[in-house]
């Protein structure tokens, strides 16, 4: 494995992430977290019909297709179609997701979309996450938000976003597992998968990275609370059942370009080395350490690293 040194970070800045509105363990889906827009609701609700009902894609005779980017420990799941082009996929980031992707602080989108202007001084990255989202509430909304932004033109008109050039990123899961049972999972994972169904289907997408869910068992607010041992069985179950749901959205979808790259692997390294990454000792229990912001949040060194890890794995010859 190679390894990212990383020098430890100073304690976090105040209010660098919200901590109030995404608690771990409490079976409430309601609570304290953020709604789709009430502008939103009508093509939200719509958004999360199961996929029979919509237009199903063209079914993949073949198989799907290894990519270049071999799987890993990193990368689970790396099965693709024709439209995979490497750096220039990456030139359009569009990210769904919670806290972890925006917040007042930096994310691993910001870093993602530095890394990638240092070749590519056109790349964009377009961002519809929203702090304390989950997939079961707020994905819809979210994706509605992208339709609206980007609306499907008419039949003979090329889709606004070239499928060649555009990757739509998903990291969702971290508060469903917060908030929901393990063996009641699978519904949100479902609407993981409905999502890639309709930006396939009405935004002519082709390129697709789903990312897992972190360790969050082993975060200071699911250790004090007493409920790691149940977070990490409802975070195993929910990345098996997204292993599952993306393989098999792959194996139907003859252009896509499928990817499950793992936060969980990721950040496992670090907690399970800190020293390795030139953390303390103590920073994977510690709050307002080198690895844990809050206690939930990691600190912008990790999200540096997230999207670091994220970029060797897809563009292993760049």
């Amino acid at each position: 494995m190679n390894k990212r040194k990383h020098s430890p970070v100073a304690a976090p800045r105040s209010s660098a992430r919200p901590s109030s509105s995404e608690e771990l363990g409490h079976s409430d889906k309601n609570s304290g977290r953020e709604k789709p827009r009430s502008d939103d609701s009508k093509e939200a609700s719509t958004s999360t019909k199961r996929r029979k009902t919509r237009s199903e894609p063209e079914q993949n005779e073949e198989g799907p297709t290894p990519l270049p980017c071999p799987p890993s420990d990193y990368l689970p799941l790396a099965l693709g179609g024709r439209h995979w082009r490497g750096q220039r996929s990456l030139r359009n980031i569009v990210v769904f997701g919670d806290s972890y992707s925006k917040s007042s602080g930096s994310t691993w989108v910001d870093y993602l979309l530095k890394q990638r202007r240092k070749t590519d001084k056109t790349a964009r990255a377009h961002n519809f996450a929203s702090p304390g989202a989950t997939a079961e509430d707020d994905l819809a909304a979210q994706t509605a938000r992208f339709f609206t932004s980007f609306p499907k033109r008419k039949t003979n008109k090329p889709p606004q976003l070239d499928p060649d050039s555009t990757t739509y990123l998903l990291f969702l899961g971290i508060n469903d597992c917060g908030a929901t049972d393990a063996d009641e999972l699978a519904p949100a994972v479902e609407r993981m998968v409905d999502a890639l169904h309709d930006l396939y289907v009405r935004a002519a997408a082709r390129n697709f990275v789903l990312v897992d869910v972190p360790p969050v068992d082993r975060s200071p607010q699911a250790v004090s609370s007493g409920c790691d041992g149940e977070i990490a069985e409802r975070v195993r179950m929910w990345n098996d059942l997204l292993r599952a749901q993306a393989a098999e959205f792959a194996a139907g979808s003859a252009h896509a370009s499928v990817i499950l790259f793992s936060a969980y692997t990721t950040f496992a390294d670090v907690l399970d080395d800190p020293e390795g990454f030139d953390l303390g000792e103590d920073d994977p229990e510690t709050e307002g350490g080198g690895f844990w912001e809050d206690d939930l949040h990691v600190t912008e060194d990790m999200h540096e690293l997230l999207a670091e890890t994220l970029l060797r794995h897809l563009l292993p010859r760049s």
